[in-house]
């Protein structure tokens, strides 16, 4: 896989365009597929959902993509299921946003929202979830 990706880093670097690789795969082994293809310009876009679908806690799965992270993915599920609402999954997102601040982590979040009866509404939580957890980490 490592070496169809190498095959477009000259055109990634021309056009001056990150690849973040989203992948379901523990943080070591991600990292390591990543540092694998050896190019600036490739890079982690980290699935918080994805990751604690797998069982996975992400506040420990992340940290050896730190100095990979391109982007975050913000989702809620539950271990081994499916997508919740943010807050009623499983996802540790007090360990994770620390980790983040602690890292000093500035990037993109995206958040995907569990769409219900009322998008509008869904995403007004998803966006005050977000908010919330960032701003507890700066108070910290």
């Amino acid at each position: 896989m490592t070496e169809s990706i190498r095959q477009v880093c000259p055109a990634l670097e021309a056009y001056d365009v990150v690849l973040g690789l989203e992948m379901e795969i523990p943080g070591k082994d991600y990292a390591a597929l990543i540092h694998g293809v050896g190019h600036d310009h490739v890079r982690a876009y980290y699935d918080t959902g994805n990751s604690t679908a797998q069982g996975l806690d992400i506040e420990t799965d992340i940290v050896p993509l730190l100095p990979l992270l391109e982007a975050v993915h913000l989702k809620d599920r539950v271990a081994f299921g499916t997508s919740r609402p943010f807050g009623s999954g499983n996802s540790n997102f007090a360990g994770f946003f620390s980790v983040l601040s602690r890292a000093g982590y500035r990037g993109d979040f995206l958040t995907q929202h569990y769409f219900d009866a009322d998008p509008e509404a869904a995403a007004a939580h998803s966006l005050a979830f977000t908010r919330a957890q960032l701003q507890a980490r700066k108070a910290a």
